[in-house]
């Protein structure tokens, strides 16, 4: 295959899945003998430590929207030597469709990581998708992580120019990082069944309904639940705990670098949310063996489990079925072989492979 000159646009190395994701594709497409550039609004955030020596990093700046899209025409109008450019999240790909249509017209390819339009229906996000519907048609092409992302998109896209490819969430680094050892009280207590679940302490994880479920739990005085991650939600979230009298069994130990350790010394990984992308989580607590019960929401978690062959899928919001499907799980475990066979499924080394062709295809 040719070598491209390819540059990662996204705000920065903070959030979530998508932005270790973008990594990844980046340090792998450099492997393969790409030459990659990370630009970013921002160059910070914790997924910084995760980039491959040999990526260029390039900081445009930009407080607004405005500022951003400024900032990147300039920069791209001076790039006589870029192939392809690859964006991600709404902001980032809004502006750099507009900003490559500004200055030289580079071939532009969006990676929609998730399924927006609940979050989209109301307050400041309400324009997001009429700029959506305008600028996305522009792409040259456009990922999508799952199917049901590719669904939400707008109808003004043709269907030509999507093509689903799933997130490379499992890393073969994980098995290691798994075994490092925690200061953590009850996950280290062999006598508490721990029940995790990582993700930012926002709306669409719905931890109130998990908050829920172990209070339905709580009748049995061994069963604790952690959720690692921040968020504006944690004061509610606490709050919550306390009227349901289980603050004293729920542990928020914030954002944490090595969540693997903790996933894999705990019996059950839940995922909760409302709607998902792709919840590379799911994908990561199966590669540390970790048990999991998911909701059958929006955004792939039933592909990931293969329709709940490698795990038990639930009803979103319905905080009853999640505490019996935990119970039933911390009984009755998946075998931790099978999870960690299912995750390599979605390894780098394959699913690079089509973003591979896809950027190659948009260049030409």
């Amino acid at each position: 295959m040719p070598s491209l000159q390819i540059k990662l646009f996204m705000h920065s190395f903070r959030g979530g899945g998508a932005e270790k994701i973008m990594v990844r594709i980046g340090n792998e497409l450099s492997n393969r003998g790409h030459k990659v550039e990370l630009l970013l609004v921002e160059n910070n955030g914790p997924y910084k430590s995760l980039v491959n020596p040999e990526l260029r990093v390039a900081e445009i700046g930009g407080k607004n929207i405005y500022q951003i899209f400024y900032n990147l025409w300039g920069y791209l109008s001076e790039k006589n030597d870029l192939d392809v450019l690859l964006s991600t999240l709404e902001i980032p790909n809004i502006v750099s469709l507009t900003a490559s249509y500004s200055s030289n017209t580079i071939p532009v390819v969006l990676r929609i990581a998730n399924t927006n339009s609940m979050k989209e229906r109301s307050g400041k996000y309400r324009i997001i998708p009429v700029l959506k519907k305008f600028v996305y048609p522009y792409a040259e092409s456009i990922i999508t992580v799952s199917e049901d992302v590719a669904h939400d998109l707008p109808d003004t896209i043709s269907q030509d120019k999507i093509v689903t490819i799933n997130n490379p969430s499992y890393h073969s680094k994980i098995l290691k990082l798994a075994q490092e050892p925690i200061d953590h009280d009850w996950i280290n207590d062999p006598e508490k069944d721990v029940v995790i679940s990582v993700g930012n302490l926002k709306p669409q994880k719905d931890y109130s309904t998990l908050i829920r479920a172990i209070r339905d739990l709580n009748q049995e005085d061994r069963r604790f639940l952690v959720i690692l991650g921040k968020g504006n939600l944690k004061k509610d979230l606490e709050n919550l705990a306390e009227e349901l009298d289980v603050r004293d069994r729920i542990s928020f130990p914030g954002f944490v670098d090595n969540p693997y350790a903790y996933m894999s010394k705990s019996d059950v990984f839940v995922l909760s949310s409302a709607w998902e992308g792709f919840p590379n989580v799911v994908v990561e607590a199966m590669a540390c063996g970790t048990p999991v019960v998911c909701t059958d929401c929006p955004g792939g978690s039933s592909d990931i489990l293969n329709d709940g062959m490698y795990g038990t899928l639930v009803p979103v919001g319905d905080h009853h079925a999640i505490a019996e499907a935990i119970n039933s799980m911390l009984l009755n475990p998946t075998d931790d072989i099978e999870l960690i066979s299912r995750a390599k499924e979605f390894s780098i080394d394959k699913i690079c492979d089509d973003y591979e062709r896809v950027l190659i295809s948009a260049a030409n």
